[in-house]
């Protein structure tokens, strides 16, 4: 009964035009949530974004809400967790994760397919996330290095993250989680360009490195990652691209144009590092990112 209650509660806190697909039997991923728009001012009609993020579905009878204090840290990505003096509290909701074994195969999945626990806690029927992908990384092996061995672990969703109809903010975060496929193959076709243009300039004749530049900037606005709203940056390297494509075929082969070409795209490719150093704590329990909750992306 919890664990209808629990499914019933979620599809009303979700967006109508999302689509819950439910794994039946599940070994630890309870399903999928598909990223739907509607198309036409009644909303009666809607389309798939091809943006999907994996969930787990938890329920608890009442909220164990509790003060959590955060430390300051370094990039625990460049080096061991060293936690500074500088202090903030959040609230957040306690949860005993009582195996550890589903976390462990979350984390052999990867960071490119987003997991998303979701919490009821049904007396209140509140509906509170937490992105299991980005806090293993992020927070559980830097500051529990021992977290595997145990049989279970409490975890800290932040009380923010409650998932309600009426908050656009907490959508676009999770909508966030739902590109993350977009964006890895986004980085991944800049950093080769950018490699590519590298070379070309000590390979190839100026018309030939004009003309492959060009091309490469089609393909790149041919993504439509770009006009998600909630990382500003996505939106200010689109006209910045834009304006690159105007300059390219303004000069024509040039050693200026190329010049220009390549910082433009090695500032572009620092978007990857970013999402590493930044993005991926936005809605988690650490110090940046109860810094940038809310609104994320500015």
């Amino acid at each position: 009964m919890m664990e209808e209650d629990s499914g019933r509660i979620l599809r009303e806190r979700l967006p109508r035009q999302w689509a819950i697909h439910g794994y039946a039997p599940d070994y630890g991923i309870d399903g999928a949530v598909e990223i739907f728009d509607f198309t036409d001012e009644t909303e009666a009609y809607a389309e798939t974004l091809g943006e999907s993020f994996l969930f787990q579905l938890k329920s608890t009878l009442r909220c164990d809400i509790c003060t959590l204090t955060v430390a300051g840290r370094g990039n625990v990505e460049k080096g061991p967790y060293q936690p500074s003096d500088d202090v903030a509290e959040m609230e957040v909701v306690r949860y005993n994760f009582d195996d550890t074994d589903e976390l462990l195969t979350i984390e052999a999945m990867g960071s490119g397919a987003v997991v998303v626990l979701f919490l009821v806690c049904l007396e209140e029927q509140r509906v509170f996330f937490l992105n299991l992908t980005d806090h293993i990384d992020k927070v559980l092996t830097p500051e529990s290095p021992g977290w595997r061995d145990q049989g279970s672990k409490v975890i800290y969703i932040p009380t923010v993250n409650e998932v309600r109809p009426d908050s656009s903010v907490t959508q676009l975060l999770l909508r966030y989680y739902a590109i993350r496929p977009k964006l890895m193959a986004l980085f991944t076709k800049v950093h080769f360009q950018w490699a590519e243009l590298g070379h070309g300039q000590q390979e190839l004749p100026p018309e030939a490195w004009h003309s492959m530049a060009l091309h490469f900037i089609e393909v790149l606005l041919r993504f439509d990652v770009w006009t998600y709203e909630g990382w500003l940056l996505l939106a200010h390297y689109r006209e910045q691209l834009e304006r690159m494509q105007h300059l390219l075929v303004e000069r024509g082969p040039s050693l200026e144009a190329q010049a220009a070409c390549m910082d433009f795209w090695f500032r572009m490719d620092a978007l990857s590092r970013t999402f590493e150093d930044v993005t991926r704590e936005w809605g988690l329990p650490t110090a940046l990112g109860y810094a940038s909750s809310y609104p994320y992306g500015t």
